[in-house]
């Protein structure tokens, strides 16, 4: 059974325990379709997500915010299906790095875009952690394999403003090289743990760049070479790009269908947005199989 079979009879499962009277297209949607309208633009000069602008409010359904026990925003997630949310492993890493984080007092907010007010004053919820299920071979120096799956204790109620990505069936190619797909999430505008996240969601579209020029710039940087669980993006002049509280949240792109699909789970760079340097994020592609068996193991 395809990953997208599987993603839609997990999304039929929708209990409406909300007791919502939206549209039946909202509470059962389809997967990467956003009902507000999507802002196309970069702004070099935009704070937080580097280079980046504000999102449109609701635009990006997908989108969830990860929550520490002390109440504070650490990273970014997508919905995969009405318990599960894709973000990046070493978002839950332990601090000796000998294991995981328990999920003991983790939420997931949901349907929101600005961190200073309530996700329940913008009509989102925000629901506890069941269960965290890292990729077994996460590994650091490099990073990878950093992907990692959250199960809610709760069923997500689909909405106007919430709603599921499109997993990429495992075959599906990376789009090309020079492809502009769109990164999102709350993060830093420098790399500084004095500089706050951003209070608003942001969005940035960087291009994917071809892997070989990946394997240069960051081999130069670190000695390292990038696996094939590894995508990368990067502007010439830098400007544009991830950085810290963005982790774990979507690099997505559209799909011939006009859907959009997420192709990485933002994982890891050098600073935030230096000319040349790229930011990695892992190949979704690579881990469908994963993800769609986890799911069902659990």
């Amino acid at each position: 059974m395809s990953a997208a079979i599987i993603q839609r009879l997990l999304q039929r499962r929708q209990r409406f325990a909300d007791g919502s009277d939206e549209k039946w297209e909202y509470c059962a949607p389809e997967c990467g379709v956003s009902h507000f309208p999507i802002r196309t633009e970069n702004a070099l000069k935009a704070n937080r997500i580097v280079g980046g602008v504000i999102a449109n409010k609701n635009s990006l359904p997908w989108q969830v915010a990860l929550i520490r026990p002390s109440g504070s925003q650490f990273c970014g997630g997508s919905i995969i299906s009405d318990r599960w949310i894709l973000t990046a492993a070493h978002c839950f890493r332990n601090s000796a790095s000998t294991g995981w984080n328990p999920p003991t007092g983790y939420t997931v907010r949901i349907g929101s875009h600005t961190m200073s007010r309530t996700a329940e004053s913008e009509g989102g919820i925000s629901i506890a952690v069941e269960k965290i299920v890292c990729h077994p071979y996460f590994s650091r120096n490099p990073t990878d394999h950093d992907v990692c799956l959250l199960k809610l204790k709760e069923h997500i109620p689909f909405r106007k403003n919430i709603a599921p990505i499109c997993l990429p069936h495992a075959d599906a190619p990376v789009p090309a090289p020079g492809t502009a797909c769109m990164a999102s999430g709350w993060g830093r505008r420098i790399s500084s743990n004095s500089e706050p996240t951003s209070e608003h969601l942001r969005q940035v579209y960087v291009p994917i760049m071809p892997i070989d020029a990946c394997n240069t710039t960051i081999g130069e940087q670190s000695g390292y070479a990038l696996t094939p669980r590894m995508i990368c993006t990067a502007t010439p002049d830098g400007g544009f790009s991830t950085c810290q509280g963005d982790s774990g949240g979507p690099y997505v792109c559209p799909n011939a269908a006009g859907q959009w699909e997420i192709h990485g789970v933002t994982s890891w760079g050098y600073g935030c947005a230096p000319a040349r340097l790229p930011a990695v994020y892992a190949k979704v592609t690579y881990f469908t199989h994963w993800i769609v068996d986890s799911i069902a193991q659990n």
